[in-house]
């Protein structure tokens, strides 16, 4: 693309932005996915990880966090954790932008790249496989006129 372009804003402008457009949202919205997902698989290695058995440690070791946060009496610990309103949390989410902040595109839009997504069998997502999947869904979300 030009570093400066000039236009009527007629189809020019549709031509030269759109593509750019449709690429950035699909893009955008498989990067998010991506994301998450290894977010959340970090999350539970990190959580049921066991930590090295070491006998002068004052807390707990040789077990995961989510044995310990689970069970805090079967290591002579109590539960101090607070109490949380799940209902407050949702609202403040909500206020936010619910879960279009997580996507980086419109609800509606994830909403249809999911869709597409889950009907080339949802295949596994990963670093390496992430441009494939890119070229299997960019003709199924924006078919040819």
């Amino acid at each position: 693309m030009p570093l400066q372009s000039t236009t009527d804003c007629g189809s020019e402008t549709t031509v030269q932005y759109g593509f750019a457009n449709a690429l950035s949202e699909l893009a955008q919205w498989l990067w998010s996915t991506l994301l998450q997902q290894d977010i959340i698989d970090v999350k539970n290695k990190l959580s049921s990880a066991l930590s090295r058995t070491e006998k002068s440690k004052v807390l707990p070791s040789g077990v995961s966090s989510d044995e310990v946060y689970a069970l805090p009496e079967k290591f002579g610990m109590q539960n101090c954790l607070q109490e949380v309103d799940v209902t407050v949390i949702r609202e403040i989410k909500q206020a936010m932008g619910g879960d279009a902040i997580l996507y980086f595109v419109l609800p509606e839009y994830a909403a249809k790249a999911m869709e597409v997504y889950n009907g080339i069998g949802a295949p596994l997502l990963t670093m390496k496989t992430a441009w494939n999947i890119f070229q299997m869904l960019l003709p199924l979300m924006y078919p040819p006129v």
